[in-house]
């Protein structure tokens, strides 16, 4: 039997701090994750709603939209 290989679990990492990003997307990469980031929620709503990412973390407080909301948009878009 002949498995596919299994794809990359991907994250968005999304904080208006680089450093904060930046440590988050390192640690994720060495357990084997894909990760992008975005500074704002905007931004990060847009990356969403393309799709495919197994998780997210968030920043919650941030200029312009906080990441609550964020979370709530991304609750409502369809698998």
């Amino acid at each position: 039997m002949v498995f596919a290989p299994a794809t990359e679990p991907r994250a968005l990492i999304v904080d208006d701090e680089p450093s904060v990003s930046g440590l988050v997307t390192f640690a994720l990469g060495k357990e084997g994750f894909v990760c992008d980031t975005a500074d704002n929620a905007q931004d990060a709503a847009e990356l969403l709603h393309r799709g495919g990412y197994d998780v997210v973390i968030t920043d919650l407080a941030m200029p312009g939209r906080n990441g609550h909301s964020l979370i709530v948009e991304a609750l409502d878009i369809p698998d």
